[in-house]
């Protein structure tokens, strides 16, 4: 079968670990692994010496208020532009509809070559957030709207990722690849020992049940919601527990603030942004429970690394990234509200076996390896290729 050579862009690659950039990486890697070369395109960050060399990166800028992102000038770098050209490309597939997305687009155009193109993100809530002027914010719309109409092959990760597409006015076909995860399922010693480790380095006793919150310290995360649960379950529910909060964000400070206000100092943790995985992997085997509340996300991909570990997850009833979880089955649904959470927290507290079946049922029903979700995605790569003549793209 032919090799493939592929690009993937983005303006988010490591060391940013947002959803979009773990997506992005990993077809990368596992697109090198077995199909072929796939080269990965975004912004600079400053820190390159760990770069595999299919990274290419263009110069960029930190964005004031907005750490760990940046904005991409990579139409001041004629080099990156000379390079791309001399890549014979089967196919490039872009991960964001600006800078990097622009970059795959021209790349396309120039070889005649498919783009594939994946929506991850819900684009009209930043766009509000940042943008008071409605003209500005339409035309943004509308851009991000046509950008998606121009590809060959749109994608998303789940079915109400794509409701919200179309409710942004795209009209087009839109295939599924779900996220995954590069976590292996331990077994029952390598679980206890990666337990063992973490509650060793950072002091979590046990037997306490233990909570964990992956992901950007930002209050459209809902990590509101989850703090004033906590306080619920302590001072109503009478539980005791330890909550930890594993990454970084605009509002981590703020978040740190209401613990203190709630009286919560002895029962959560603020652990910062873990890189490294091995670290990562060892919370998720010292957890009882994910507590991932967010109406921001569409498709988590910590609720999956949680599933490999057997750990089921809270989250708001039909919220995007709840899609494939059922109540009291394989996770735990709730009402956007911090009563509801706090009252599903106890009940779960109260009853190991649910808990325990809960964990199982979400490995066998969430949990997907990269390599998996790969191999699905060559599968639609080589059907568009085959489909799409080298014309010039729009």
């Amino acid at each position: 079968m032919d090799k493939l050579i592929t690009g993937q862009f983005s303006d988010s690659i490591p060391p940013i670990m947002d959803g979009v950039a773990i997506v992005a990486d990993n077809y990368a890697f596992w697109l090198n692994q077995k199909y072929g070369e796939s080269f990965l395109v975004g912004p600079s960050s400053g820190r390159h010496a760990d770069d595999p060399g299919y990274y290419l990166r263009f110069p960029s800028l930190s964005i004031p208020g907005s750490y760990p992102y940046r904005i991409g000038l990579a139409h001041v770098d004629p080099s990156l532009f000379r390079r791309l050209r001399k890549i014979p490309f089967s196919l490039v597939h872009s991960h964001n509809p600006f800078i990097a997305g622009d970059i795959a687009r021209r790349t396309a155009r120039i070889h005649g070559i498919p783009l594939a193109a994946t929506f991850h993100s819900k684009y009209r809530e930043d766009i509000a957030k940042h943008v008071q002027a409605k003209l500005i914010a339409d035309a943004l719309m509308e851009h991000i709207v046509h950008y998606y109409e121009a590809a060959d092959m749109v994608f998303t990760p789940n079915r109400g990722t794509a409701d919200i597409l179309r409710e942004y006015g795209y009209h087009g076909e839109i295939e599924v690849i779900p996220n995954g995860t590069e976590l292996i399922p331990p077994t029952e010693a390598e679980r206890k020992a990666q337990a063992d480790a973490a509650r060793a380095r950072f002091g979590m006793k046990f037997p306490l049940f233990t909570m964990l919150f992956v992901g950007q310290h930002r209050w459209e995360k809902n990590t509101r919601l989850i703090i004033e649960a906590l306080s619920l379950l302590k001072k109503q529910y009478r539980k005791q527990f330890l909550m930890v909060f594993v990454g970084t964000g605009p509002e981590a400070a703020d978040m740190k603030r209401l613990v203190k206000e709630l009286h919560l100092t002895e029962e959560v943790r603020f652990l910062g942004q873990v890189t490294d995985r091995k670290v990562l992997t060892s919370f998720y085997a010292a957890t009882d429970l994910f507590i991932f509340p967010s109406l921001y996300d569409n498709a988590s991909i910590a609720v999956r690394e949680a599933s490999a570990y057997r750990v089921p997850s809270i989250m708001v009833e039909e919220s995007t990234t709840a899609q494939g979880i059922r109540d009291c089955e394989n996770g735990f649904l709730i009402k956007n509200n911090a009563a509801s959470c706090a009252e599903k927290i106890a009940r779960v507290m109260d009853n190991p076996k649910l808990l325990h079946t809960a964990g199982k049922k979400a490995q066998e029903s969430i949990y997907m390896h990269w390599e998996q979700v790969v191999d699905e995605l060559v599968l639609r790569y080589r059907d568009l290729i085959s489909r799409t003549s080298r014309t010039t793209h729009p």
